[in-house]
């Protein structure tokens, strides 16, 4: 069982880079949480893998407390067996001229289960907000199982923000062209998952 807790706290100008490798065995309980105060004109880049363990669950809370403050949030998560991956992130824009991205992505397989719970909050006063926040998921597996709720709350008129989620199945098209080439079923799977995954790799 792993209890595992992150404190972050910027001061003006700073800049962090923040890597997590989760990679535990099968048997193993993860709960993690990491919590962000970023001051003015701070950067946040993290980017979370998560490869292992039976049951996890992980919360990241980031708050935008001075103006001028930023953060980019990655996440992959790839499941399988009876895996059961937790993946919940809180973005709190707290105050004007603050910006954020979030881009988490997800593979479960076999009997896994995974969810992901994205919440973005732009406070009454937080104008000239820019936020945007996306999770996409494939299913490899008929019994496999995504549960996604991007949550998007603006309490402020003048901003920039999205969200969306999307969960299906590798191409079935992009699958067929990649035969035609000579390239079998395994092989081509293999090549539509790193290009799916990339975009979470390169952030690194």
């Amino acid at each position: 069982f792993t209890n595992a807790v992150t404190e972050i706290v910027t001061k003006p100008g700073a800049a962090l880079r923040h890597y997590k490798l989760q990679r535990e065995a099968a048997s193993a309980y993860h709960v993690a949480g990491t919590f962000a105060k970023l001051g003015r004109d701070s950067r946040l880049a993290s980017v979370t893998i998560d490869l292992g363990s039976g049951l996890m669950r992980q919360d990241i809370d980031v708050l935008l407390a001075e103006s001028g403050a930023s953060t980019s949030l990655q996440g992959l998560y790839l499941g399988d067996g009876t895996r059961h991956l937790d993946n919940h992130t809180f973005i709190d824009h707290a105050v004007p001229g603050t910006s954020s991205n979030e881009v988490y992505k997800g593979i479960v397989d076999d009997a896994s289960h995974a969810v992901f719970v994205g919440q973005v909050v732009v406070r009454p006063d937080a104008q000239h907000t820019e936020a945007h926040q996306i999770n996409k998921n494939i299913v490899l597996s008929d019994d496999a199982e995504v549960d996604s709720q991007p949550k998007l709350e603006i309490f402020a008129d003048d901003v920039k923000c999205t969200h969306g989620a999307a969960v299906g199945r590798l191409d079935p098209t992009a699958v067929f062209y990649l035969n035609s080439r000579g390239i079998d079923d395994k092989a081509a799977q293999e090549l539509l998952i790193r290009g799916f995954v990339s975009e979470v790799i390169d952030a690194i």
